[in-house]
């Protein structure tokens, strides 16, 4: 499954590297000129994250969401932080396998006839699977898997 398999990618990254350009193996990222402006802004919140994080000091502080790939990229570009860099690979890994455990839940029950026991994780999962891998719609241009991989 491409959950799975993005899960996979992120612990080995975490395991080994924990860079940008361990993610960038292979699939380098393009640059459209008309995507500076989000870029900016990407960058703003980047950095608006990254100074909470040294400001927190210690990881168990912070409340930190799941990132979306293109996102978690882009931290891992401007972070020289291994401790945050594996963290956040880790929970991204943990989300993307919870997250196919839903949808693997949610066919099962959809095929077995017992949809009225699916939970709404379940019933969401294709949602939260795709702006993981792409980022939200509102969020984010469109993305290929070239460009996340």
């Amino acid at each position: 499954m491409l959950l799975t398999q993005f899960a996979d990618k992120l612990r080995s990254i975490a395991a080994k590297r924990c860079t940008a350009e361990a993610m960038d193996e292979g699939a380098p990222r393009l640059r459209c000129p008309g995507c500076s402006v989000r870029w900016n802004a990407e960058d703003r919140a980047i950095q608006s994250l990254l100074a909470k994080r040294a400001k927190a000091g210690s990881l168990d502080r912070m409340a930190l969401s799941p990132l979306c790939l293109p996102h978690l990229r882009l931290i891992l570009a401007r972070s020289g932080d291994q401790e945050l860099s594996r963290y956040l690979l880790e929970r991204g890994a943990d989300f993307l396998e919870r997250t196919a455990e839903d949808m693997q839940r949610f066919a099962i029950r959809h095929e077995a006839l017992k949809r009225g026991l699916t939970s709404t994780e379940e019933r969401t999962s294709y949602i939260q699977a795709l702006q993981m891998l792409v980022g939200h719609r509102n969020v984010n241009a469109v993305f290929t898997l070239r460009d996340i991989l």
